[in-house]
Parts: structure tokens; sequence; C-alpha cells
């Protein structure tokens, strides 16, 4: 058994099942489809909110080896054809999070401790669609990230 072959073995996320929903946003950019990019990109739903040291440690946890630049490329390409979205930026960490269609919702971020809660709120997709109809703009995407302080904090 090759060293690769191992490697994707130890994988226990990944099933031999081809992920077709990945396959198809992948074609749909004009970009090549990679066994490194699908195991980030299952990794990536099940994280939810993560930066690259979470990301870095669990690969290592689940003995999964990808070059460092491998990941760096994938998160930007991920980030370039919507994929992932860049929530808020904590001192200086990039903050990422898996975007699901089926579940968009809007961020709050504590200033003292970096907690993110998220929260969802119909007025506030109604006002950001008249919004945008009243400057005859198409939104296609908007990501709200409040900050302030959470309930432990702000005792």
């Amino acid at each position: 058994m090759t060293k690769k072959n191992k490697l994707y073995n130890n994988w226990d996320l990944v099933s031999n099942i081809i992920n077709m929903e990945f396959k198809k946003i992948l074609k749909k950019h004009n970009k090549s489809y990679t066994k490194e990019r699908e195991i980030i990109f299952n990794v990536i739903k099940k994280l939810h909110h993560f930066d690259y040291s979470k990301l870095q440690d669990f690969l290592e946890r689940k003995k999964i080896n990808i070059w460092r630049a491998s990941i760096f490329r994938t998160l930007n390409l991920f980030l370039e054809i919507w994929i992932l979205e860049n929530i808020c930026n904590r001192s200086w960490v990039l903050i990422y999070e898996y975007i699901d269609k089926n579940n968009h919702h809007e961020h709050m971020k504590c200033k003292n401790c970096g907690k993110i809660i998220e929260f969802d709120d119909e007025i506030i997709h109604k006002d950001l669609e008249e919004i945008a109809k009243k400057y005859d703009f198409k939104l296609l995407a908007h990501s709200i990230t409040l900050e302030g302080l959470c309930e432990e904090c702000k005792k």
C-alpha cells in the first residue's frame, strides 16, 4: 500500500461514494477536482466555524497529511467560489465558515472572548431585499456581523 493510499484509508469521514455536490460546484467554476480538496470540503462542513489551526489539528488527529500550502490554496479557492466565507478577523486570525445555502444566518461576535453567536432574523432579510430593490441592485449574498460583549463578558 502506498503512502497516499494509506492516507485515505485512515479517513473515516470520506466514504467511497463520490461527492457529486462538490464535483458539481468545482465544475461550475471551471476548477479541477482533487482528493485533497474533497477531504477539506468534507471537514469544513463538519467544523462549522474554524480557523486554519483548528482545521490543521482536525486533520492531524485523523492522521491526514495535506501540505500547508495546499490547505491555504484550497481555503482561498473555496472563498473565491463561495463554498466558504470569512466571517470575522479576531486578533489577525481568519475565521471561516462553510456556506450552507439551506441555513442562512448572521453572526454576533464578542469583542472580549471571541465567541461567535448565530442568529436569524427575517426582518433583516426583508429590509436588505427592499434596500437592494430601491437601488436596482441584484443582491447575491450578504454578511452581517454584530460586535459587542456576550452574556458572560458583559457581567
